[in-house]
């Protein structure tokens, strides 16, 4: 776990101090995401679970308009 020893931190700060430490990425690029979506890798199932328990107080539409932006908005500047 790249993670271990910051466990009693939330999970931003972690990524933030394994990053600072290890200078390594906590997550992937919105470009990497998607391949790994189209290639089925990674299911709308699965970002539905992981988007409900991120926030759990979504409506059935409030989840399907997230998960249309993460899969077809145009990316911003910074991916």
């Amino acid at each position: 776990n790249p993670l271990s020893g910051f466990e009693d931190r939330p999970f931003e700060a972690a990524l933030s101090a394994g990053r600072a430490l290890f200078g390594a990425r906590g997550h992937l690029t919105l470009t990497e995401f998607r391949e790994q979506f189209h290639s089925g890798r990674v299911t709308r199932d699965d970002l539905a679970s992981a988007l409900t328990r991120r926030i759990p107080r979504l409506s059935e539409s409030e989840l399907e308009v997230l998960i249309t932006c993460l899969l077809y908005t145009s990316p911003s500047p910074r991916d």
